[in-house]
């Protein structure tokens, strides 16, 4: 398995997504759809009773996120490669007022 993105919301300034991977899983990119590097990203870890939170990391390009994180035993959720273990979010502001 691998980090795996599922997307949330899509629009032209704001996107979201839902992020699944097993324990052992490291690293996994996807395309964030812009066009140009986004102004804002934020990770939201999902807290659940019995599970490893990571400390999630990234890094961005003008195409793709590429998201970190620990191998470690119970990461991937209650249910490995099933559970949202984390929301992701990136916005480009700059584009919200260019009508």
């Amino acid at each position: 398995m691998a980090i795996t993105a599922t997307a949330i919301q899509n629009n032209g300034s704001y996107k979201s997504w839902s992020i699944v991977c097993s324990d052992t899983d490291t690293t996994g990119s996807f395309a964030h759809g812009f066009g140009s590097v986004p102004d804002f990203v934020s990770l939201n870890g999902v807290f659940f009773q019995g599970a490893t939170n990571p400390n999630w990391s990234y890094s961005v390009t003008a195409t793709t996120l590429t998201l970190f994180k620990a191998s470690a035993a119970s990461s991937g959720g209650t249910t490995s490669g099933t559970t949202v273990v984390l929301k992701v979010v990136a916005m480009l502001p700059s584009t919200i007022m260019q009508g």
